[in-house]
């Protein structure tokens, strides 16, 4: 832990100090737009982060049995990004008897059992009071996240990826739309060119927050995870977590790249980098190829007891019963399975194409489309059978 502190510490003081280098790098501009960004945000964002560390602290003084937590037959949601993931997340986070899974709250102010214990405090106190807090933090978020929020709503109570944990640790892909000129942050999608040593500080770090979650929320139901770009962390995550079954959601390469690209256009303008979108795209198919290619891969060595893959094609038209099929496959039924509202349901609700961001059909049939159809021919894709599910398609 103290490995993951110092480093944390030196990364995030370079990426503060890096950023104002004028020319730096073509990808981050040091607008005026920019330097309020920073000056405002990255000290918020410090302070948070050392909340957070203090948190740790008082969980190895006053919390120190959370590291006797066992994590049973963990589920981990991952795959391609903007594949279906979320609707998958949701859909099964729903039957909350059987399932703990994490909400944005957690994720992002309270990673520590100690910060918990203090939030669910002030929670109970703001709830009494009407929950004006809430209703500000979820202002405040909206504003942030803009146009974001039509393509994936977030507010403190939704499920959350618990991607966010790593943030802390600067382990966290999402930031490198913030300081794009880090390399340390374009491999933490892939965790491609890690030393072995750093890999693990970070998995088992990602795995003590989750020892963490049960501890605060309690053993009997099975921790759920969704990360769209954790398919390259799968084989270090089998390693801590034997007895894991995976489901991963893909989407042909094409709309998945474009979607994507759309999705962190908000998050450019937030932090005002790239300003073309051309680091970015290059950023992303690169993360794509790769994670293409890692579960391909996979597919050949990873018993289809441990892993299912769903194509996004078939769960918008057999959502439920893929997600029955995918649960006897990994001889891990899946719960209470009832299709939430239309509005979480994987359906192309906002509008992009390949060719808003110049995306070269030659390009990804060379780079993307073979691994893509070779992860459709394996064993572990889940394919839709002629069953009722008792749901409207």
């Amino acid at each position: 832990m103290a490995a993951v502190f110092f480093r944390s510490l030196t990364l995030h003081l370079s990426w503060f100090i890096r950023s104002f280098w004028p020319g730096k790098h073509p990808a981050a501009p040091l607008s005026g737009y920019r330097i309020c960004i920073l000056l405002l945000g990255m000290p918020l964002f410090a302070c948070l982060q050392c909340l957070h560390w203090l948190g740790f602290l008082a969980d190895e003084i006053f919390f120190r049995a959370y590291r006797k937590v066992p994590v049973h037959a963990p589920i981990f949601i991952t795959g391609i990004p903007r594949s279906g993931t979320t609707y998958v997340h949701r859909t099964l986070a729903a039957d909350n008897a059987h399932f703990c899974t994490v909400s944005t709250w957690e994720a992002l102010l309270a990673p520590s059992i100690t910060e918990r214990k203090i939030l669910t405090g002030l929670r109970s106190i703001d709830r009494f009071c009407g929950s004006p807090l809430k209703r500000l933090v979820d202002h405040l978020i909206a504003q942030a996240t803009g146009d974001l929020a039509n393509i994936h709503a977030v507010t403190l109570n939704d499920v959350e990826e618990d991607y966010l944990w790593l943030l802390p640790a600067g382990g966290c892909f999402i930031l490198s739309l913030a300081f794009p000129f880090s390399k340390w942050l374009s491999k933490m999608s892939t965790l491609q060119d890690l030393p072995d040593s750093k890999k693990k500080q970070l998995v088992d770090f990602y795995a003590r927050c989750v020892q963490k979650h049960l501890y605060f929320h309690g053993t009997e139901r099975r921790f759920l995870s969704k990360n769209a770009a954790f398919a390259g962390w799968i084989d270090p995550l089998q390693k801590r977590f034997p007895e894991a079954c995976f489901l991963a959601c893909v989407r042909h390469p094409t709309q998945a790249l474009s979607s994507q690209l759309s999705s962190l256009r908000p998050a450019r303008e937030l932090f005002a980098t790239d300003p073309d979108g051309s680091h970015i795209k290059k950023l992303i198919t690169d993360v794509f190829t790769q994670n293409y290619t890692t579960l391909a891969s996979l597919t050949e060595t990873m018993p289809t007891t441990h892993l299912a893959i769903m194509d996004q094609s078939d769960l918008r038209t057999h959502d439920i019963v893929m997600l029955r099929l995918a649960g006897q496959r990994l001889a891990s039924p899946l719960g209470e399975l009832k299709s939430p509202s239309v509005p979480n349901k994987p359906t192309p609700i906002h509008q992009h194409s390949a060719a808003d961001y110049g995306l070269k059909n030659k390009q990804i049939e060379v780079c993307l489309l073979p691994a893509y159809q070779a992860i459709l021919r394996s064993d572990q894709r889940i394919q839709p059978e002629t069953q009722d599910d008792g749901t409207e398609d």
